[in-house]
């Protein structure tokens, strides 16, 4: 069948009666291996061997080097499946790298989540220093006051000479 992914390989049969894949690389200075790789089937216990073999060999390689290893000699069909699924089913891969896990997060105040008016609630911070143009010479240091409404997320900022609370009041 044209469609298949085997076909899409250009296979043929060696000498042994194995399957191989063809390509433009017969010219290449490398192992026969290398240049038709067998061609290894999806789920086979066969694969599995040679892949978990590979894998223990190469101190529990990754999906994605458990792959490359194998491709230097075999064609595994859907390998990106078959490395990782033998990497997923090793024990000592899950037992030393699990997966992470997130902590729920906590419930939002109610201040946050209750409806009211714009500024009821809010926050303040500063930032700055930065420096304003008094005139055309002389620059004095100011800071902004940031205050966030916590119900609508809006922000207001205010220009303070400097960090004292009279300043801020002001």
């Amino acid at each position: 069948n044209k469609n298949s992914k085997l076909a899409s390989l250009s296979p043929y049969l060696d000498k042994h009666g194995i399957i191989r894949v063809g390509g433009r690389l017969v010219n290449a200075d490398l192992p026969v291996q290398q240049i038709h790789p067998a061609v290894l089937p999806y789920k086979s216990y066969v694969t599995e061997l040679i892949m978990t073999y590979l894998h223990l060999q190469h101190q529990h390689a990754g999906p994605q080097l458990l792959l490359s290893i194998t491709r230097l000699e075999f064609w595994p069909l859907r390998g990106k499946d078959a490395s990782r699924s033998i990497v997923h089913n090793c024990m000592r891969c899950k037992r030393f790298n699990p997966r992470t896990i997130y902590p729920k997060m906590a419930a939002l105040p109610s201040h946050r989540v209750t409806p009211r008016r714009p500024f009821e609630v809010c926050g303040v911070d500063f930032c700055g220093p930065i420096y304003v143009k008094i005139s055309r010479r002389t620059k004095q240091k100011a800071y902004i006051a940031i205050f966030v409404c916590f119900s609508v997320k809006a922000l207001h900022l205010e220009l303070v000479s400097d960090m004292t609370t009279a300043a801020f009041m002001a």
